[in-house]
């Protein structure tokens, strides 16, 4: 299934350029090009499947080495997700965008986004249970930790100074979209020390952890690196 999808994927995604040119297929162009992001959220599912599986399945249940005498104590809870950097998503629909104009924005909603947050979806909708652990911070922060206990999303939640980002979709009649996504805040010394706590309390009952979306204002490329050989070293498969 997920090759079928792949390979719809690529053909569509050869075809859209040339509709382009004709100002008449406008239509068709805008329908196609929805068809790809459909498509290419199919194949993202089918991959965070096989992954979730193989994190549970051959990758966790192999026999340790004859040499290795170290016992890990007992997993109960399969995934923790950390998700440094989530948002709040605001989508703002407008008729159509008109430079150096006012648009009226006819209708607007907003709900708890960031690939991080996503996982954790996803990983509920395939049957699977898991934690996610994400800093907030300001009142964006207090609205996202209300969606996650609506949508009864586990959650530990580490305050920040700064306040959690909010992403601004700008979609309009014809499914086109304008995506402005700020860097997020920047974390104080203390604050990634509080994450690195929070990590350590939980991880030891993790089968998995999972590392999604992007990292912090100003933080190094580097900043997982602790986070796996944490995971590593008390026998919690890490996921990038």
């Amino acid at each position: 299934a997920t090759a079928r999808a792949s390979a719809a994927v690529s053909l569509a995604s050869r075809l859209a350029p040339r509709g382009r040119r004709n100002r008449r297929a406008a239509p068709v162009v805008a329908a196609g090009e929805t068809l790809v992001r459909r498509l290419y959220a199919r194949v993202v599912v089918y991959l965070l499947a096989f992954l979730v599986r193989s994190a549970l399945g051959t990758g966790l249940q192999s026999k340790p080495e004859t040499h290795c005498h170290v016992q890990f104590p007992k997993r109960t809870m399969p995934f923790l997700v950390l998700a440094l950097n989530p948002s709040i998503d605001a989508e703002w629909c407008v008729d159509s965008v008109r430079w150096g104009e006012k648009n009226l924005v006819t209708s607007e909603r907003r709900w708890a986004g960031g690939k991080g947050v996503n996982v954790a979806r996803w990983l509920r909708h395939l049957g699977e249970k898991g934690h996610l652990l994400l800093p907030l911070g300001g009142e964006p922060g207090r609205e996202l930790a209300r969606q996650l206990r609506q949508e009864r999303l586990s959650a530990t939640i580490v305050p920040l100074r700064q306040p959690t980002r909010v992403n601004v979709i700008v979609t309009t009649a014809d499914r086109r979209q304008l995506r402005f996504n700020p860097l997020g805040p920047k974390l104080l010394l203390a604050e990634w020390r509080a994450i690195a706590r929070a990590t350590d309390r939980v991880l030891a009952s993790t089968d998995c952890l999972i590392l999604s979306g992007s990292i912090t204002r100003e933080a190094p490329a580097a900043s997982y690196a602790p986070l796996i050989r944490k995971a590593r070293a008390v026998g919690s498969k890490p996921l990038l």
